[in-house]
């Protein structure tokens, strides 16, 4: 599920497998701050979401049931019928048994922000050289060095 695949018979695009399967019990304080962060996905993972709901929509009616989600995810995925009812459930906000556009949009913000926060701790343990929860001066100027020396130098 790695690459990236365009074609209706080959696999979802990697960000949406992992947007579906990480969105699982997601407090409403979450979801809220998932649904305001939808106005600032990535446009190209945006992209990706309409359309694999679009090609999951098999009657165009703008709904995605769940026969139609799970044919969708057996088609790309390895999963049981058990973690793709699963999936649906958690991403099926209201409850009403289909999954419209801004729902799978909102569990991909979701996947966005978590992300983000990812990225940010790994940066904070990469810079973190001692290891002891604090970046300080020293190891910044170190960093600094090791990635590009002559930066190092104009900042002290």
């Amino acid at each position: 599920l790695n690459d990236i695949h365009e074609s209706q018979n080959q696999q979802l695009p990697s960000t949406v497998f992992s947007t579906l399967t990480e969105f699982a019990n997601t407090c409403q304080f979450k979801l809220a701050v998932a649904r305001i962060w939808t106005e600032k996905l990535d446009p190209i993972r945006l992209q990706r979401v309409e359309e694999v709901f679009s090609r999951w929509d098999d009657n165009q009616d703008g709904k995605v049931d769940f026969e139609e989600f799970s044919a969708g995810m057996k088609e790309a995925t390895d999963l049981t019928d058990q973690q793709i009812k699963l999936i649906f459930e958690n991403v099926d906000l209201n409850q009403d048994r289909t999954l419209v556009v801004k729902e799978l949009i909102t569990s991909a913000a979701h996947d966005a922000l978590i992300a983000v926060d990812e990225r940010l701790i790994e940066a904070f343990h990469s810079l973190d050289l001692n290891g002891d929860g604090y970046i300080t001066v020293d190891e910044i100027r170190k960093e600094l060095q090791r990635v590009h020396p002559h930066s190092a130098e104009k900042a002290e």
